[in-house]
């Protein structure tokens, strides 16, 4: 994947993620945030 598809992917998984309790949803942000710049 090239770094917009990479992009892409993640801003839809936050999206997917947002349905979630917020706190849970802070957490997991911040967990694949870590993950996310590590692809990059």
């Amino acid at each position: 994947m090239n770094l917009e598809q990479r992009i892409n992917a993640f801003s839809k998984l936050g999206d997917f993620l947002s349905q979630f309790s917020e706190e849970n949803h802070q957490k997991t942000m911040t967990f694949l945030s870590m993950i996310f710049f590590r692809w990059l």
